[in-house]
């Protein structure tokens, strides 16, 4: 499981920029194998932690989803009213 919740009372929380992260960041925490294909492609693409949401999301996430040991994850983002700043990506991510 993974989650985040958006908060515009706390600057990080307020915008997308951090979403991806934690929910890679949470995922990788419960499961070896995902973490160490995630690992491997931050060693080769050092520069995706800055990257737009969506990519990071499709490099992150998506390509990196058949490493999970478990057969389901449950994601969960709350409170999307509280979202100020977002790209465009968001939406195509949600």
């Amino acid at each position: 499981m993974a989650s985040f919740f958006f908060d515009r009372a706390i600057e990080e929380r307020r915008n997308d920029q951090s979403l991806v992260g934690t929910l890679v960041r949470e995922l990788a925490g419960h499961d070896q194998s995902y973490r160490a294909s995630i690992c491997d492609s931050l060693d080769r693409k050092r520069d995706l932690p800055f990257a737009p949401p969506l990519r990071q999301f499709t490099e992150l996430l998506l390509t990196h989803a058949p490493a999970l040991t478990s057969p389901r994850a449950l994601i969960v983002i709350d409170a999307l009213d509280e979202c100020s700043k977002y790209h465009g990506d968001l939406m195509t991510i949600i």
